[in-house]
């Protein structure tokens, strides 16, 4: 408890407002930074096998079955316009033969939209999961650093919204920790202190008193 009268100041010269500490005005006086001072690349792409993979496997799935698709088609337009009286097996070798390069080129690109793909998952998939270690962390009560995503993420917001929330808890504990230290240093109502006599007794007790050779 503060002594009354007295006037705390911080170390940089500052008053400090009565019941409030020097940590809660360094709480509500820190900036929020930018999520995005730390210009630092993700060394792991695939971070997030649930969402990474199921998005992966649905782009090469699409991707194959695209793929599949047009061979049949120019199959069946050779077969139906350009080799009607033909067996299917000559058509089909007439028809790899003539587009063997749409093949080839076709077959190259899966590798890399699968990996284009695995680029743009980690721009989301990166920053919910180091959200999700934050709150992992604050959880289980421990200290939580100020979050900040990478250059390029998506939901840099999310990181300033947890920041805030963060610092707002801390600004709590701090608050409850106080008012537990000052609701401490105050008597019950009703209950005198320790060493100071009950002022309404003591009254009383002098009211009650005569004086000596007064009459009764």
């Amino acid at each position: 408890m503060p002594v009354s009268g007295m006037v705390r100041v911080r170390r940089d010269g500052r008053r400090l407002a009565p019941g409030r500490s020097a940590m809660y005005l360094e709480l509500r006086e820190t900036p929020m930074t930018s999520p995005t001072t730390k210009a630092t690349r993700r060394s792991k792409m695939f971070v997030d096998p649930e969402v990474q993979g199921g998005l992966i496997r649905m782009v090469a799935l699409h991707w194959g079955l695209f793929f599949l698709c047009n061979s049949f088609a120019l199959l069946l337009w050779m077969r139906l316009f350009e080799q009607p009286d033909a067996a299917w097996g000559e058509t089909l070798v007439d028809c790899v033969r003539r587009f063997l390069p749409f093949f080839i080129i076709t077959t190259a690109l899966i590798p890399a939209f699968v990996w284009d793909t695995l680029k743009l998952t980690n721009r989301f998939a990166g920053p919910m999961t180091r959200l999700r270690s934050a709150l992992a962390e604050a959880g289980a009560g421990r200290s939580v650093p100020p979050l900040r995503f990478r250059d390029g993420d998506y939901w840099i917001g999310v990181a300033e919204d947890f920041n805030r929330v963060m610092n707002r808890a801390r600004l709590a504990d701090v608050d409850w920790a106080e008012s537990g230290d000052s609701d401490a240093g105050v008597p019950e109502a009703g209950v005198p202190e320790a060493g100071v006599p009950d002022r309404g007794g003591e009254s009383a007790d002098a009211s009650d008193r005569k004086p000596v050779g007064a009459s009764s």
